[in-house]
């Protein structure tokens, strides 16, 4: 059966197919590969973002405890003013 159909067909038939189905295969591939960098990106858009969020509390904790700081050195002043009258 085979046989029959191969001779009915064109000779370049076959190098046809062959080439739609190494362009498919390459279309398949890049779709895939876009999707891969695609999604690798996206992951590091929320490693970043993350890092920005911890960023913000480190420096938000820094001036909470530079305010802290200032306090504990006014009142040491205050009483070493007390201390000196």
């Amino acid at each position: 059966m085979l046989e029959l159909i191969k001779d009915r067909l064109p000779k370049h038939v076959s190098l046809l197919i062959s080439v739609a189905f190494f362009a498919a295969t390459l279309i398949v591939n890049v779709t895939s590969s876009k999707t891969h960098f695609a999604d690798i990106q996206s992951e590091q858009g929320k490693r970043i973002s993350a890092l920005e969020d911890v960023v913000r509390n480190d420096i938000a904790t820094r001036r909470e405890v530079d305010d802290v700081k200032t306090t504990v050195e006014r009142i040491e002043n205050k009483l070493d003013s007390l201390k000196g009258k």
